[in-house]
């Protein structure tokens, strides 16, 4: 590529959870030769864009750029003739949803890919496993916190949330504002890492867990199947207590470990470089071309 391409890629509005961070810390580690990333629209050619819901758009300010299509199913308008304009106008869309099948429409440039992991900070150090489960989030109605840490008490063993103390029990163990090595640690703890959501989502941290050596433990839908496989435990959307129990009986059976050949087997299909110089690609040489994974 000749000419350099300035490119603005803010986390928009700063307070964007973690994992959007994350996602925009790794597409800047993984750009090529060429890509300037600037701080204002006004000095970028190019916008990237998280896109959560409607409210996303309103930091769209350029006329080239691509959208990084985090929810659909949860956001504030589900209808494709709202969506779609803006998808056909963008240079590349990226999401683990298959979007095609969501709006009905395949003539926008799509990449369906998941979000990924560095497996060199995020890897299996032999710690014991102590606790019975990492769970994660901010939301005790939409993420099943609660009930992990219930199920983890009845069998007598301590879990460890990633995020604000959201319970104010003694047995709730909170971590919020780590460093990877501290997280890395916090997953190595587990054998079992809480992925179940009420409604849709990715859920990076349930990956960075696997790659620790975590069992993800995933609510029973396409999409988590599409991209875990049987790399996971699923259980179906269930009430709080029938949730509980079911945890209960995960947490009670002897954890499935995560084998170095089944994390290298991982690695191969999520990891950050693998995600992001396929991403680039697309975005800087040939955009005009669908990619689904």
């Amino acid at each position: 590529m000749a000419e350099t391409m300035r490119v603005f890629v803010e986390a928009l509005p700063p307070t964007l959870g973690r994992a959007m961070h994350r996602i925009n810390r790794e597409l800047r580690k993984r750009a090529p030769e060429g890509v300037e990333f600037v701080s204002s629209p006004g000095e970028a050619d190019l916008q990237i864009l998280d896109v959560i819901g409607t409210v996303s758009l309103r930091h769209l300010y350029l006329p080239d750029y691509v959208i990084l299509q985090h929810c659909y199913l949860t956001t504030e308008q589900r209808d494709p003739q709202y969506w779609l304009p803006f998808l056909w106008e963008a240079r590349l869309v990226m999401s683990y949803h298959d979007l095609y099948h969501l709006t009905g429409a395949d003539d926008f440039p799509f990449y369906r890919s998941p979000w990924g992991v560095d497996g060199a900070v995020f890897r299996d150090s032999g710690l014991p496993r102590t606790c019975a489960v990492l769970t994660s989030g901010y939301d005790l109605s939409g993420e099943p916190i609660g009930e992990c840490h219930d199920a983890a008490k009845a069998v007598g063993l301590p879990a460890t949330h990633l995020g604000p103390a959201l319970i104010r029990k003694d047995s709730f163990h909170a971590f919020n504002g780590v460093t990877d090595e501290k997280l890395s640690e916090l997953y190595n703890r587990c054998p079992n890492v809480s992925g179940p959501r009420r409604g849709e989502g990715f859920e990076l941290p349930v990956l960075e867990g696997l790659a620790c050596g975590a069992r993800p433990i995933f609510s029973d839908t396409a999409g988590y199947r599409y991209w875990f496989g049987d790399h996971a435990v699923y259980l179906a959307e269930l009430p709080p207590e029938e949730l509980t129990r079911a945890l209960i009986d995960v947490s009670l059976r002897k954890p499935e470990p995560v084998e170095q050949e089944e994390r290298k087997r991982v690695l191969e299909r999520l990891d950050w470089s693998r995600i992001f110089d396929d991403f680039w690609l697309r975005v800087l040489e040939d955009n005009s071309s669908s990619v689904r994974l």
